[in-house]
Formats: structure tokens, sequence, C-alpha cells
């Protein structure tokens, strides 16, 4: 694995998994970098919560403080997950990964000029894209806008393939749509009604149509017709995004 990836993956292993309590790791404040990086620390939102949270804990017993690191640790990977769903949305949209399906490996250059889309943001993409680990990067040492990024076949089958059964894109899409009407949902939950399909766009509708679509085109006789592998009652389960 490229040194990029690998190191950043590392890491990442690192913060997520090695156990800790809340608040560790903060350091007192200092004037390294001319005091910068404390002056960040301290004002980081994370940091204050950490440093709250340590404020709280007195009357936590050990069993209460291991369910807070828990939920805490569990609703950080939530949030990294949905983040990097987004930009998987990005790609998808923007055609990102047609293009590097189509062209082979591809730089930042060659990737905006085949999707259309400006320089920079092709650089920032491509590299959030390989240290999630779907795109695979050539040369960590070779300059900025020459190192060459590739989407492996197995990748591009289940972001690209719009009649694999594996095709995924579209969750990462209907991810975006569910986001679209959250103050109507919210002004719902206040004052009753609900929210209408449309308020879901474009995006909504064309994720369920996909999701349908490949079970369809793999079934074609429907969706009725599998048993359900998870029950001997002899239901069937619906094609992916149907309503039930």
């Amino acid at each position: 694995m490229p040194k990029l990836t690998e190191h950043v993956h590392a890491q990442h292993r690192s913060d997520l998994t090695a156990p800790r309590r809340w608040g560790e790791g903060l350091a007192a404040p200092s004037r390294s970098h001319d005091g910068a990086v404390a002056i960040a620390r301290q004002s980081d939102p994370v940091s204050r919560l950490r440093r709250l949270l340590l404020a709280t804990t007195a009357s936590l017993t050990e069993h209460d403080e291991q369910q807070r690191d828990a939920l805490a640790e569990r609703l950080f990977g939530a949030a990294r997950s949905v983040m990097e769903c987004y930009c998987v949305h990005i790609g998808d949209r923007l055609g990102l990964y047609r293009a590097l399906a189509t062209n082979g490996g591809l730089t930042a250059p060659e990737l905006a000029r085949a999707a259309g889309i400006h320089p920079r943001y092709a650089r920032e993409w491509l590299e959030q894209q390989a240290v999630s680990g779907i795109v695979e990067l050539d040369d960590i040492d070779a300059a900025p806008d020459e190192r060459r990024f590739t989407l492996p076949p197995g990748h591009a089958e289940t972001l690209v393939d719009r009649d694999s059964i594996a095709y995924s894109a579209p969750l990462a899409r209907l991810g975006a749509a569910v986001s679209r009407p959250l103050p109507q949902l919210m002004d719902a939950f206040r004052n009753g009604g609900g929210v209408p399909w449309t308020a879901y766009g474009a995006d909504g509708r064309e994720a369920q149509a996909d999701l349908n679509r490949v079970e369809f085109i793999h079934h074609p006789e429907g969706s009725g017709s599998r048993r359900c592998p998870t029950c001997t009652s002899g239901c069937t389960p619906r094609a992916r995004g149907s309503p039930t």
C-alpha cells in the first residue's frame, strides 16, 4: 500500500482503537509554534467538549464512563462515515469515478480536464479518496500534480456499473437526499404533519430508482420470487429502497 494511505490508515486506526478516556492527550497550554498549536487546541470544539466532560465526571461510575466513552467513539465513527459518503456522492454526481474507470490512472490535472472540474478540487478529492482506500496512489514521492490515482476494478464495479448487483453509489446519493428536508422534518416534529417525498429532490428519487433497478435486472420475475434468507415463514424480501 502506498506510504500516504498506509501512514494515515495506521494513524486513524490508532486514534479510533486505542483505549483512552475523554480528555487524555490534552497538553497544558504552551507557546509551541508561537502558541498557534496551543491556541487551536484550546479553541477546538472537541477539546472544549472533553474538558467539559472531565469537569462533570465526578458523579459518574466506572460503568457510566465506559458507556459515555463508547457512545462518543461510536458517534465520532458515524460522523466520519457520513463525511465519507458525501465524498462518494461528489464523485458519483460529478462523474469522477466514471472518468477514473474509463481512463485508467489519472493525475489531478488530468481528472480535472476529463470531468470538467477545478484542478484544486480534483486534487483534494483524489487525496481524500486515497486516504479512504477507495482509490490507489502509485507514488507518494511524486510531485502533487504528477501523482497518479487509480480506481481498482472491484471498486469501479461498485461505484460505476449500474447493472451490477454490487452497485452501491446510490446509497451515498440517498444519504445526501435525506439531509435535504431536515428543517421540514423538525417542523413536523414540533407541529405535526409530514414531509412530502418531493422534498428529497432528484437525489432521493434517482437513488431509490437505481437501487430498485438493480434488483429487477437480476431478478426480472420480481423480488417476490426470492425467499427471505433470515426467516422460515415464507415471506419474501422487497427490492432495496422500496416502501414496506
